[in-house]
């Protein structure tokens, strides 16, 4: 694999120019995580600037702030979400002039790979974060047409780049089979720490008095298959004598997963333990932390969620399937990460809840994990190393967690 010479000494301020194919606020973490790592990079010195696709009409996560870095939103091609159009074509290939490094977010995608076969041909350096989608719980889904991709053209697009920027040692771990020759390095997201300090569980209670003094097991994120929400209702099923107060809240955009868990809910004479509260954006995401017990997140996989880390940040004990990998969690005493089956996640929410020292402990854990390891301060500090290491093509810096 080529690594690109740098294109002027690497002692000058670093141009960086991001793109991600959707800033939407219902798509996920990286709607959010990437303005806020862009942010970060600013603050420490970077020259940035962030490329994304909007659909009509929409709204982004870039909405109601004054980011300090440069934006410029496209209209994807008529009838599609994500496909490049012309004027983008036309506008990204002028600024590659301008910039030292690429940093391309995501994998089979139109945009990305575009975007990466313009950089090899400009002989551009481009670091590239699959944010879980090399990971073998996502290669498993439309596993065909992933393969046809990979041999027509997205081989280049993971071989091509300067790096593979993973978010865990877990994800890196797990995203081997397709990308074991390009140079790796793990830097985790960070935390907003002034909405963590502004979190208010009075607040949450007053937007939903029906739990207020209940017991809240908090799933946070889309409601997609892919999260395994039966694991959390079938835990929630087998606790409910030792905890009859305890509530379901998911928070979150309906992804498909919805109406089959309140479906089965009902059926299992539970619909007065589950509640759904839909998408939490801004502070309102960290007042609801603020009054969850425990966290739980069972997904397939997971590159490395932006919930998780706020939960931390806030406090809050979490209960991870093993399947999510993030092997910081029980390293540094911040909850539990046991087998994906009910009886075991049961057993963890139980032994939290039943247990206010250890909850507190755990609690303690987490806001010192995210405190030191967490921060935007501390990505951006990792994140420019590796772009200094890219552009004087000397080995990528070790980091993670």
């Amino acid at each position: 694999m080529h690594i690109w010479a740098p294109k002027r000494p690497a002692a000058t301020r670093v141009r960086v120019l991001h793109v991600i194919p959707s800033l939407d606020p219902e798509s996920g973490g990286p709607a959010r995580s990437v303005p806020a790592g862009c942010a970060a990079l600013a603050r420490a010195g970077a020259e940035t600037s962030l490329y994304a696709f909007v659909r009509t009409g929409a709204s982004t996560t870039l909405d109601g702030r004054d980011w300090p870095f440069t934006t410029r939103l496209f209209r994807p091609l008529p009838f599609t979400n994500q496909v490049p159009t012309l004027d983008f074509i036309t506008e990204f290939r002028r600024a590659i002039h301008r910039a030292d490094l690429v940093h391309l977010y995501s994998v089979w995608n139109p945009l990305v790979s575009l975007c990466a076969f313009l950089c090899r041909q400009k002989k551009v350096p481009y670091v590239l974060s699959p944010r879980g989608m090399l990971q073998s719980g996502a290669l498993a889904r439309r596993r065909l047409l992933k393969r046809v991709i990979f041999n027509a053209w997205d081989h280049r697009t993971i071989r091509g780049a300067s790096a593979c920027h993973f978010l865990t040692e877990g994800e890196a771990a797990d995203s081997r089979t397709l990308c074991s020759s390009t140079p790796s390095i793990v830097v985790p997201s960070g935390v907003e720490e002034d909405e963590v300090a502004r979190a208010d569980a009075n607040r949450f209670f007053d937007r939903h008095p029906d739990l207020r003094a209940r017991p809240i097991m908090l799933f946070m994120g889309r409601l997609h298959e892919v999260k395994r929400l039966d694991l959390q209702l079938a835990a929630l099923i087998s606790l409910k004598d030792r905890f009859p107060d305890l509530a379901w809240v998911l928070a979150g955009n309906d992804d498909g997963a919805w109406d089959g868990i309140s479906r089965a809910a009902e059926a299992a004479g539970m619909a007065g333990r589950v509640k759904w509260i839909g998408f939490e954006g801004g502070p309102g995401r960290f007042d609801a932390l603020a009054a969850a017990r425990v966290f739980v997140l069972t997904s397939r996989h997971e590159a490395h969620s932006m919930a998780m880390n706020e939960a931390l940040a806030c406090g809050v004990p979490v209960v991870l399937a093993d399947t999510v990998r993030f092997d910081a969690l029980q390293k540094h005493g911040a909850g539990l990460s046991v087998p994906a089956e009910p009886g075991a996640i049961a057993t963890a929410i139980a032994g939290i809840l039943s247990d206010a020292r250890k909850a507190q402990q755990m609690g303690d854990a987490g806001r010192a994990l995210a405190s030191s390891e967490l921060t935007w301060t501390r990505f951006a500090e990792r994140m420019m190393l590796a772009y200094q290491a890219v552009l004087t093509r000397k080995p990528l810096p070790t980091a993670g967690i």
